[in-house]
C-alpha cells in the first residue's frame, strides 16, 4: 500500500510535479454530452466537464465517468474522503491502517487479494492525509466490471476486520514503517513536516507513529471505518475502455443497494476547523541517523490548493526548480555547494508547506549550503522572476498537459486529487490559474511566504522581531469556478485486437537501406502521437574489456542532454515544447535507445533536434563534474543502504571462478566504484563516443501510432548517415555460474529495516519447453506480493514482511536462467521469514501444485498480457525486442500456447529439476 501525505523530495524534482494541478492549453468551448445516458433509477445526472461526467445516487455517492477507447483497459477508483487528518488523539495511523485491513476480506469476498490476481488486476491503494483510495486496472471487460463494482460494494459496508486479521497485518504495517525509516530524506521531512504544524492535524504522518499503530484495538477500526467507508462519503471514479450506459447500470445496481447512513452524534461528519496559527518564529530541526550525504531542507507555510496564491506558487516551484537553469541549481549544484535540489509545493484544502530541499556531498558544508539557499530565496526582491520565466513554463505544461490527458489511468489520479475540495473540478480551474500567473504575482508571493519568520529549517536562527504571515483563507468553490470554462475532450486512440496472430497482421516489418531493421504498427493513438524507438548496438568483447571505458560511456547519455554545440539545453526543452515532443537517449558501452514522440506532423522536426543532440555534442566539462560528484555522492550513500549491499554480495558470489578487477564479469564494491569513479575524466568519456557511438551492424528501428513511412525512413537516414561505430559489433556471451551455496550476513548500522536476497542459477532459455512450467510454478510460488504462497504465509498469515516474493529470469539467445527469492523485515523477523520461505519451497518440492493454483496462474497471466499488448508504449517495447532477436508475433502465440498447456504435474517436474533450495546463495542485510 502507498502513502501519499509527503511529496517525495529526490534530487531530481520533475520540472511540472510540482504544478500537477495546473497543466493545460488554450480554453475552448464547455463541451455537452452528445448522448446522454438513460438514468436508472436512484441515479442523477449532475454535470459534464471535458469527456468526464458526474452522478450522484440517492444514497450520496458520487460517481465520475470517464470513458476512452485508447486501449483494452479500465481503471476504477473508489475514494474516500478520509485521511490522516480525520485521527483522533491516539489514532495516528488508523486510516493507513484500515486501508491494509481492507484487503483481509469479507463474508462474501473471503481472499480479496487472490480474488483481484486471478483476474489480472493491477490493483492497490493509497492513503493520503485527506483521503484514502482504492483502484484497479482489468482488461475491459463486462464480467471484471461486474467483479470490480460488487466486490467494491461489498467492502465498503462489509469487511469483516478482525482482531485476528489486525494481528498479523500490525506486523506488516510496522515493516512498512521500519522500511520508511530507511530513508534519511523521508526521516527529516517528515520531522520537519511536523515541527512545522503545532495544531492542524495535517503536520502527521500518514503512516502514524509506531506507539499508537500497535496499539489500536479492532473495535476502534470498526468504529472508524463504519463512520467514513459509506456512499456518502466516497466518489467512484471509472476510466477507460467501457459501455457507460452498462457502466452506470451497475454501479447503481451494485452501490445504489447501500442504504445511506443515518448521521447523528459521533457518526455525523464534521468539518474540518483548525486554522494553524501565524508561525511566531524560525524552527528548527535535527535528525541524526546512519547516512552518507547531508540533506537540507526548508519549509514555508502557503496557503490551500484552491486559494488564488497557490498558482503563483506553483509557477514558483517550477521557474526555481529547472536545471540547470534555474536559481536553485545555478546557485547551489553549479556552484559546487550542493548535488542537487528541488522544490515542492503541498496541494491541500488547508494550508501546507512549500519546501525546498538540497542534497550535498559527503564532505559538503552545510553552513555555506544554508546561506547560499537563503541568499536564493531572500534575493527574490533584487533578481525577480521575469516574463520570459514565466512564458517558457506554461509553454510546457501546457504541452504535458496535453500528454496528461491522453493518459486516462493519470487524468483520473488527477482528478481525485482534488476531491477533498468537495468538488473535482477544481483541477481543470486550477489549471486556468496556473496559465493566467503572472510574473508579478510570482515575485508577490515569494516576498509573501518566503520569510524568515514563516521557516522551518534543519538549524535555528533567532528572529529578534518576529514577521508573522497569516495565511489567508481560500474562497468557495463556486467563487473559483464562476469564470471556469471546460474545454473539449481529447479525440480517442484505436483498441487494438491482442491476439498475436491479429497484431501480426497489422505490422510491417523491413529493413532498411541503412541495415536497420524496422517495424511498423500504423493505428491511431490517443492524443494524436507517434511513437518512435531506435535501438543502435554496438561494441564487442575487446571494447568491453575496460573498465575505464565502460565507465566513462556511462556519462554519455547524460552529457548529450545537457545541450549540442548549437543548441543549448534550454533551447532544446522550448524547442521540444513548441513541438510537443518528448526526447530521450540512454546507452552506454554496448548500445543506444533514442527515443521520440511527437504528434505525426511534428515527427521530423523532433528527429532533426534528435540528430543535433546526437551527433553534436557539447562535452561541457562542468556539467560532467556535476554528474561525476552525484555519481560518487550516490555511490557514498548507496554504502550505508541494506538493499544495495546485499545486490553487490549477491553479485560477486556469482563470479566465475579466477575473475580478475577490470572484467565486465567481476562484481566491484562500492569503494571500488567509488575509486574508479575518481579516475574519470571528460577525456575518457568523449573517447568512448567517438569509438563506440554510431551505427553497426545491429540496430532495430520500432514505431506505433499514426505514422508516415516516408517521413519516419528519411529522417531515420538523416539521422544514420556518415554515423558509424569504429568498433566491429559482437554480441556479447555470458557465462553460466554455479555458485558455492552459502549465506552472508552484512551489518547495516542504524537500520530498522532488513532485507534477505536468495538467488541459484542453471541452464535455461525462455524459448526451451521448461521455461513456461518453471514460470508457472514459481507464479504460484511467490509471483504476487499480495496473494501467493509466500505472500498468503508471510505476509497475510504470520504478518513478518511487507514485500516478499520468488520469480525467474532467462534469456533468449543463451541457456541463462536464475531463481530469485527476495523479502524485507526487521532485523529480528528476517530468520523467520528465511524459514517460512525455506518451508514453502520444500512444500511445493514435495507436494506439487494443485490444478486450480495452475489454471488461476494461466488466467492471469493471459489476462495480464492481453492488457500489455493493448498499450502503445508495451507495443512500441515488443517491437524493438522481436527485432532483436529475430521474432514475431507468432513466436508469443506459441508461449502463450506453451503457458496454457502447463498441467501440475509438469510444473512440479520443472520445478523439481530447477530449483534446489539447498545450492542458494543467501544475503541478509541489515541491524542484526
Amino acid at each position: 500500500m502507498r502513502l501519499l501525505n509527503l511529496r517525495t523530495l529526490t534530487l531530481s524534482l520533475l520540472l511540472l510535479a510540482p504544478v500537477a494541478q495546473a497543466q493545460s492549453a488554450a480554453p475552448t468551448a464547455p463541451t455537452t454530452q452528445t448522448a446522454p445516458l438513460k438514468l436508472p433509477a436512484g441515479v442523477q445526472f449532475v454535470t459534464s466537464v471535458e469527456g468526464i461526467s458526474e452522478y450522484k445516487l440517492t444514497n450520496g455517492l458520487k460517481v465520475l465517468l470517464a470513458p476512452t477507447a485508447s486501449n483494452a483497459l479500465m481503471t476504477m477508483h473508489v475514494t474516500y474522503l478520509v485521511g490522516s487528518v480525520n485521527e483522533g488523539l491516539g489514532e495516528g495511523g488508523m486510516a493507513h491502517l484500515l486501508e491494509h485491513m481492507l484487503f483481509k476480506g469479507t463474508p462474501t469476498n473471503k481472499d480479496i487479494p487472490a480474488l483481484l490476481r486471478e483476474r489480472g488486476a493491477n490493483a492497490n491503494a493509497d492513503t493520503h492525509a485527506e483521503y484514502t483510495d482504492y483502484h484497479a486496472t482489468l482488461n475491459a471487460t463486462k464480467a471484471n466490471l461486474d467483479f470490480l463494482t460488487g466486490l467494491e460494494a461489498d467492502r465498503m459496508v462489509n469487511s469483516l476486520i478482525r482482531p485476528e486479521d489486525l494481528a498479523s497485518e500490525l506486523k506488516v504495517v510496522i515493516n512498512e514503517f521500519d522500511n520508511g525509516e530507511n530513508n534519511p530524506g523521508n526521516l527529516l521531512f517528515k520531522a520537519t513536516q511536523q515541527a512545522a504544524f503545532e495544531f492542524h492535524p495535517i503536520g502527521r504522518s500518514v503512516i502514524g507513529n509506531r506507539s499508537e499503530v500497535i496499539s489500536v484495538p479492532a473495535s476502534s477500526l470498526k468504529t472508524f471505518y463504519q463512520k467514513y467507508y459509506q456512499p456518502d462519503n466516497a466518489v467512484v471514479t471509472l476510466t477507460g475502455n467501457f459501455d457507460p450506459q452498462y457502466a452506470l447500470e451497475r454501479l447503481g445496481a451494485t452501490f445504489g443497494k447501500i442504504a445511506k447512513p443515518v448521521r447523528s452524534g459521533g457518526t455525523t461528519l464534521t468539518k474540518d476547523y483548525t486554522v494553524e496559527p501565524p508561525q511566531s518564529g524560525e524552527r528548527t530541526v535535527s535528525i541524526r541517523r546512519v547516512g552518507a550525504s547531508p540533506l537540507l531542507i526548508n519549509s514555508y507555510h502557503t496557503p490551500a490548493e484552491t486559494h488564488p496564491d497557490n498558482a503563483a506558487l506553483s509557477m514558483l516551484a517550477a521557474v526555481l526548480s529547472e536545471q540547470p537553469d534555474g536559481r536553485l541549481y545555478q546557485k547551489l549544484v553549479a556552484s559546487k555547494l550542493a548535488v542537487g535540489a528541488g522544490m515542492s509545493v503541498d496541494s491541500y484544502n488547508v494550508p501546507g508547506l512549500t519546501s525546498f530541499v538540497v542534497s550535498l556531498a559527503p564532505d559538503g558544508d552545510i553552513a555555506k549550503a544554508r546561506v547560499a539557499l537563503q541568499g536564493v530565496l531572500e534575493g527574490m526582491a533584487k533578481d525577480p522572476i521575469t516574463d520570459a520565466d514565466v512564458t517558457r513554463i506554461k509553454t510546457q505544461v501546457i504541452a504535458a498537459f496535453d500528454r496528461l490527458a491522453a493518459d486516462p489511468a493519470s487524468t483520473a489520479e488527477a482528478l481525485i486529487s482534488g476531491l477533498p475540495t468537495g468538488d473535482w473540478r477544481t483541477f481543470f480551474a486550477q489549471r486556468d490559474a496556473f496559465l493566467a500567473v503572472t510574473p508579478a504575482d510570482v515575485n508577490r508571493v515569494a516576498q509573501t511566504y518566503l520569510k524568515a519568520s514563516n521557516l522551518t529549517a534543519g538549524t535555528f536562527y533567532p528572529t529578534p522581531k518576529p514577521d508573522l504571515v497569516t495565511v489567508p483563507i481560500a474562497p468557495s468553490v463556486a467563487e473559483t469556478l464562476k469564470n471556469f470554462k471546460p474545454r473539449a475532450a481529447q479525440a480517442q486512440g484505436e483498441n487494438l485486437n491482442t491476439a498475436p496472430a491479429a497484431l501480426e497482421a497489422r505490422v510491417e516489418r523491413l529493413t532498411l537501406p541503412s541495415g536497420v531493421k524496422a517495424a511498423y504498427l500504423k493505428k491511431a493513438v490517443q492524443g494524436n502521437r507517434v511513437l518512435l524507438s531506435l535501438n543502435l548496438d554496438f561494441g564487442n568483447e575487446a571494447s568491453e574489456s575496460g573498465v575505464r571505458t565502460r565507465d566513462a560511456a556511462g556519462y554519455i547519455d547524460s552529457l548529450l542532454l545537457r545541450g549540442s554545440k548549437n543548441l543549448s539545453i534550454q533551447q532544446l526543452r522550448d524547442q521540444l515544447a513548441k513541438l510537443n515532443a518528448t526526447l530521450s537517449i540512454s546507452g552506454g558501452s554496448t548500445g543506444l535507445n533514442l527515443s521520440v514522440t511527437s504528434p505525426p506532423e511534428n515527427l521530423a522536426a523532433a528527429m532533426t533536434l534528435a540528430r543535433t543532440v546526437l551527433r553534436e555534442p557539447l562535452w561541457p566539462e562542468s556539467d560532467f563534474e556535476d554528474l561525476k560528484r552525484g555519481t560518487l555522492s550516490n555511490l557514498e550513500s548507496a554504502k550505508t543502504e541494506p538493499n544495495a549491499l546485499a545486490s553487490v554480495a549477491l553479485g560477486r558470489a556469482f563470479m566465475p571462478e579466477g575473475t580478475k578487477r577490470g572484467s565486465r564479469f567481476y562484481g566491484r564494491t562500492f569503494d571500488e566504484r567509488i575509486e574508479d569513479q575518481k579516475a574519470l575524466t571528460l577525456a575518457d568519456v568523449k573517447a568512448a563516443y567517438t569509438k563506440l557511438w554510431g551505427l553497426s551492424s545491429s540496430a532495430q528501428l520500432a514505431v506505433v501510432g499514426p505514422l508516415d513511412k516516408t517521413v519516419v525512413e528519411s529522417s531515420v537516414s538523416q539521422l544514420l548517415a556518415g554515423w558509424t561505430s569504429s568498433v566491429p559489433y559482437q554480441r556479447l556471451s555470458s557465462p553460466l555460474v554455479i555458485a558455492k551455496p552459502q549465506t552472508l550476513s552484512i551489518q547495516v548500522a542504524d537500520k530498522t529495516g532488513a532485507v534477505l536476497r536468495a538467488s541459484q542459477n542453471f541452464a535455461l532459455k525462455n524459448t526451451d519447453p521448461d521455461y513456461a512450467p518453471l514460470l508457472i510454478a514459481v507464479q504460484i510460488l511467490g509471483g504476487d506480493g499480495l496473494s501467493s504462497r509466500l505472500a498468503d504465509r508471510i505476509r497475510q498469515k504470520e504478518g513478518l514482511s511487507y514485500s516478499s516474493g520468488a520469480s525467474i529470469s532467462v534469456d533468449t539467445d543463451e541457456a541463462l536462467g536464475s531463481f530469485d527469492v527476495s523479502a524485507t523485515a526487521s532485523p529480528k523477523d528476517l530468520g523467520k521469514v528465511e524459514t517460512a520461505i525455506r518451508e514453502e519451497v520444500a512444500r511445493a518440492l514435495k507436494d506439487g501444485f494443485t490444478a486450480s493454483e495452475v489454471s488461476k496462474v494461466q488466467a492471469a497471466i493471459a489476462q495480464a498480457t492481453a492488457a500489455n499488448r493493448s498499450d502503445d508504449g508495451n507495443l512500441l517495447g515488443s517491437l524493438a525486442s522481436q527485432l532483436y532477436y529475430g521474432q514475431t508475433f507468432a513466436d508469443s502465440a506459441q508461449l502463450d500456447a506453451r503457458i496454457q498447456a502447463v498441467t501440475p504435474a509438469s510444473a512440479l517436474a520443472a520445478f523439481k529439476k530447477y530449483v534446489d533450495p539447498s545450492k542458494l546463495v543467501v544475503v541478509k542485510a541489515g541491524s542484526f
